[in-house]
């Protein structure tokens, strides 16, 4: 299991990103002393379900930068399920 991170205050007027997409962090939701500060509820929620299951790779793996894969077609292959 990961150990809690922790930020220090960031200076006034400075931006802050968001630990879970990298978006800027409203001021109003800056708190000082959080494991990591988010720019919405959903970020905070789902950074919390990542690193609770022990999933914290997820956020190793998105930075590596590669080729993205081409998502496969499936077209044709259901056809069983048509009317």
């Amino acid at each position: 299991m990961s150990t809690p991170i922790t930020h220090a205050a960031p200076p006034a007027g400075a931006v802050c990103a968001c630990a879970h997409c990298g978006l800027p962090v409203p001021p109003a939701l800056l708190t000082q002393g959080a494991p990591a500060r988010f720019c919405c509820a959903g970020c905070d929620a789902a950074w919390h379900i990542i690193h609770v299951h022990g999933l914290d790779d997820f956020y190793r793996l998105r930075a590596q930068t590669g080729t993205p894969e081409k998502a496969g077609n499936t077209f044709g292959r259901y056809g069983a399920w048509d009317d």
